[in-house]
């Protein structure tokens, strides 16, 4: 029963080829069908229309089988309904007697709906074909994208090796844009939430010195990116010289979404002293710049107690962001897994 529902499945999917034997079978099951259903409502309403049920054996002929397929429904339909659903068949009617209007009532009506339903699958099965060859082109893509992460991960390993300071920070960035493109891959190119990338990018420490706070935000896919090298840039800093980098450090992570407006504050707590750098590089140019073409504005302040950084951006007016008004928040003792806009 599996096999023939996938069968049925499949041929609702993809359609038979028109003027196959298969589709032609198709289509005198359909009439099969109508006919029996049509047997069983006649048992408690005899005095139903002849032709009510090959309507439907029509349409759902043609849409799987094709113009061909719809024509022999309709012909097969036809007979059916005059040789065994008509009384008196085989009286003499006249020109336009009621059963001969049914008749060419029926033939006209079938005759429509046989090219409505042939335009309509013909549409279908182009934009289905469509979507399977784009599926088939990105999941290529992102397969060469990994593969050429892979390759490129790995020439600079091998040219950085003698210099392993400048390596630790170049294959940082490089893990945190992966992983952003692993988010957009699983959301099919819609985008991902903040707490998505949050979560991937502090899951390598310890969750239970880590407070989430916010509702649910999706975001489109360059935000996406840029937000990624920005989180990784914070986790990294603060795993080196902040909170992350003694056992009674904590980091807590808010955001709020008004309008198009997101804001995000990320405290870190209970680290060492934090003094301003002396000098300004790359990663601080970064944090600066990463999200100019969003309106961001990243203003770090070096509390002794703990760095405080507020970063402020505005969502593309195309883009479909969502927000929820209930808080998703995680915390001390536990973490929170990825959670996913569909």
């Amino acid at each position: 029963m599996s096999q023939l529902r996938d069968k049925l499945l499949h041929a609702w999917r993809w359609g038979l080829r028109p003027g196959s034997a298969e589709a032609l079978w198709f289509a005198f099951g359909c009439v099969v069908l109508a006919s029996g259903i049509h047997f069983a409502f006649r048992l408690i309403r005899p005095d139903l229309a002849a032709y009510s049920t090959y309507y439907a054996a029509v349409f759902f002929a043609t849409i799987v089988g094709g113009m061909a397929s719809g024509g022999l429904a309709l012909v097969l339909g036809g007979l059916a309904a005059w040789f065994i659903f008509e009384p008196s068949f085989l009286a003499v009617q006249p020109p336009m007697s009621d059963r001969v209007t049914s008749l060419l009532l029926y033939v006209v009506s079938c005759a429509f709906i046989i090219w409505g339903a042939e335009g309509y699958r013909l549409v279908v099965r182009r934009l289905d074909e469509e979507e399977h060859s784009h599926r088939l082109v990105v999941d290529e893509l992102n397969h060469r994208i990994k593969n050429k992460f892979a390759t490129v991960y790995a020439i600079l390993g091998h040219e950085l090796r003698t210099n392993t300071q400048m390596w630790g920070k170049i294959a940082g960035r490089l893990r945190a844009l992966a992983a952003a493109d692993e988010f957009l891959i699983n959301s099919d190119g819609r985008g991902a939430g903040i707490l998505d990338i949050l979560v991937g990018e502090l899951s390598a420490y310890d969750q239970s010195r880590v407070t989430y706070l916010g509702g649910t935000v999706c975001l489109p896919p360059k935000l996406v990116a840029m937000l990624a090298l920005v989180f990784h840039e914070l986790a990294t800093n603060a795993a080196k010289y902040g909170a992350l980098s003694v056992s009674t450090g904590r980091v807590r992570v808010s955001w709020t979404v008004s309008g198009s407006l997101v804001r995000i504050g990320w405290v870190e707590t209970g680290g060492p002293a934090v003094a301003a750098p002396t000098r300004c590089g790359f990663g601080s140019k970064l944090l600066k710049h990463a999200l100019d073409p969003f309106h961001g504005i990243v203003e770090t302040e070096y509390d002794p107690m703990g760095l405080h950084c507020d970063i402020t951006f505005e969502l593309p007016s195309d883009s479909e962001a969502l927000h929820q008004s209930a808080p998703v928040q995680g915390g001390a003792g536990h973490s929170v897994p990825p959670h996913r806009l569909a």
